[in-house]
């Protein structure tokens, strides 16, 4: 059993971490890059966001193996990461289909 498995509410976390930060980064912090010139605001949030985005595809890829998801649910997941917004619909899909 991994550390993943070992909380199943794990990836509910993870997925809200990551689309909060994809939220951040994209409605905040590139704006402020590109129409106020604060690079460091995508500096901060860019690597913040990457290392929730790949513990969100860790979470995911131990929920395949564990959980008996398909591959084509853990590319769902996967994918609706890299749209803003996305991880929380993915989310409720999950909620709706008990899984």
């Amino acid at each position: 059993m991994t550390a993943l498995t070992q909380n199943p509410r794990r990836l509910e976390l993870f997925a809200i971490i990551e689309g909060t930060s994809l939220l951040v980064l994209v409605g905040v912090a590139v704006p402020l890059k590109h129409v106020f010139d604060v690079a460091i605001a995508t500096t901060i949030v860019g690597p913040l966001h990457g290392i929730a985005f790949l513990a969100y595809v860790a979470a995911v890829l131990d929920a395949f193996a564990t959980r008996r998801w398909t591959g084509r649910l853990a590319a769902v997941a996967v994918l609706a990461a890299m749209v803003p917004g996305g991880s929380f619909l993915f989310l409720r899909h999950l909620g709706a289909r008990g899984g």
